[in-house]
């Protein structure tokens, strides 16, 4: 194999590492050489000219599985599954990679992963007015109503497009309900929705 970086050829050797259950160490490691060895000093696997022969015991505990590496892991579980838990990311590096990882360091990498997959939701309550002056700019006619104030079950919003507003008068039945949901974020809180129903009986939004 060729490697394009020595950063990519180290990630490499690290993937490889973690999969077998060794520890390894870069012997040498500058600008134009990168030579890894076993740390097993009586161990001759090498990769220089590669020697794939260990003759040390396998491990299930390997610093190379850093919080940064079991982050990026633990993203591509975030996307597939939201509500991806700790104890599902501890069996899962268990029988993926045959790994007993610290408990703090899965908690924190799986923090990490959601903040990368969700982005940081601060922030992004920051811009709700933003996004609340953006709607009414390119939906003319929708109402959107921002409540900030402390209010007994937490701040509100409120947002109905033209288009569904329209959408319900013209073509759906004269019936509405509400439908709600909890928000499995940091800060939790309740999605309400008024919904009807269109002449296909399929759900309509309105609210």
């Amino acid at each position: 194999m060729k490697f394009g970086t020595k950063w990519d050829f180290r990630k490499a050797v690290r993937e490889h590492t973690i999969q077998e259950d060794r520890r390894i160490r870069l012997a040498k490691n500058d600008n134009i050489r990168c030579r890894a060895v076993c740390k097993v000093m009586v161990c001759p696997w090498v990769i220089k000219t590669f020697n794939d022969d260990h003759t040390c015991p396998r491990e299930d505990r390997n610093r190379a599985a850093n919080k940064n590496w079991v982050c990026s892991k633990l993203v591509k579980k975030v996307r597939k599954c939201p509500n991806f838990r700790y104890c599902e990311a501890t069996t899962y590096f268990r029988t993926r990679f045959d790994l007993t990882l610290n408990k703090n360091s899965i908690s924190m990498a799986l923090m990490d992963a959601r903040s990368i997959v969700y982005g940081d939701e601060k922030k992004k309550y920051k811009i709700v007015r933003d996004y609340g002056l953006t709607l009414l700019k390119i939906n003319s006619g929708s109402t959107v109503q921002i409540c900030t104030k402390p209010q007994p079950n937490g701040e509100r919003m409120y947002v109905c497009l033209s288009g569904c507003k329209n959408g319900f008068k013209a073509s759906c039945r004269p019936l509405i309900g509400l439908d709600g949901a909890f928000l499995n974020t940091q800060f939790g809180g309740q999605i309400l929705s008024a919904v009807g129903q269109d002449a296909n009986h399929h759900i309509y939004v309105i609210a």
